[in-house]
């Protein structure tokens, strides 16, 4: 609306500097021409503010829907990453059993399973703090531990204790940012939705 307001004033200060004689002597379809361009202009600008404004509306709305959902989600994904974590966390200074590193690899299988699906990732980037990128961001280290120690599994089980344990406190470690990150992810989306969302922090707490 500033754009149109700023165009209407350049074109009554042209008017008002220009001599009288000047527009009486110009041909009638000349300033027909001239206001009809300018007309056309303005029109243009506030149809295109109009749309946009409804553009941006509509944006919020369908992230707001999208928060709920993934809220939802989220929640069921943040209980299995804990576990994942937790069971990590353990053979950080102590080698795994074989048996127990397949327990381990079935947790972050499950988790990375649970990927956000691209398009409600795209519809959350209207939300603050940066929502979407944190929830992408998270499961790009699920991936990669996926790859590292499910991709390489038969290998890792022949590996001496000490290799295999930093390459499962790289996992920890990567596994933790992930968990980190969706928390914050999870409680923009549940203040994005005036839905009641499940918390696992809170039920726990």
């Amino acid at each position: 609306m500033g754009a149109v307001l700023a165009l209407l004033g350049l074109v009554l200060g042209f008017v008002l500097a220009t001599k009288v004689d000047a527009v009486a002597e110009a041909k009638w379809w000349d300033l027909m021409t001239a206001f009809g361009t300018v007309g056309a202009v303005v029109v243009a600008l506030v149809v295109a503010e109009r749309t946009s404004r409804q553009q941006v509306s509509e944006s919020r709305a369908k992230a707001g829907l999208a928060a709920a959902s993934v809220a939802v989600h989220l929640a069921s994904v943040r209980i299995d990453l804990g576990v994942a974590v937790r069971y990590s966390e353990l053979f950080t200074s102590v080698d795994p059993k074989p048996e127990q590193l397949d327990e381990i690899c079935e947790e972050v299988e499950r988790v990375n399973a649970m990927a956000i699906p691209r398009e409600e990732l795209l519809a959350l980037t209207p939300l603050p703090n940066d929502c979407a990128e944190k929830i992408s961001a998270a499961f790009a280290c699920i991936r990669l531990v996926h790859a590292r120690l499910l991709g390489r599994r038969a290998e890792v089980k022949r590996w001496v204790g000490e290799e295999r344990m930093n390459l499962l406190k790289f996992c920890h470690e990567q596994l933790e940012h992930a968990e980190n990150l969706l928390k914050q992810a999870h409680d923009d989306c549940a203040r994005a939705t005036k839905v009641k969302i499940y918390l696992p922090d809170k039920a726990s707490g």
